[in-house]
């Protein structure tokens, strides 16, 4: 089984540039939990799909990295991708 590294990447990977790029506005703006900083704007503006995933899991850890990515991608609109990535998770 997949971890949740790999599943966000994976996610990540099947939005096309447009919708990635909502993720990446989304992701500066949803609601975090307390005791997480959100990515500097910064820094998320020049990740790629792979850097993003990686910085997600060192700011977020796994479990809640997945969480909000499932979060994010609901908030953009892409339902199908968000229930794939809780289902897997």
């Amino acid at each position: 089984m997949p971890g949740g590294r790999d599943l966000i990447l994976t996610a990540l990977d099947n939005l096309t540039e447009d919708e990635f790029k909502r993720f990446k506005s989304k992701l500066l703006t949803v609601p975090l939990r307390d005791g997480f900083n959100r990515i500097p704007r910064g820094i998320l503006h020049d990740l790629d799909r792979l850097d993003l995933t990686d910085r997600i899991i060192s700011y977020y850890l796994e479990d809640y990295g997945t969480e909000l990515t499932v979060q994010v991608l609901l908030d953009i609109g892409m339902r199908e991708e968000a229930v794939r990535l809780q289902q897997a998770a």
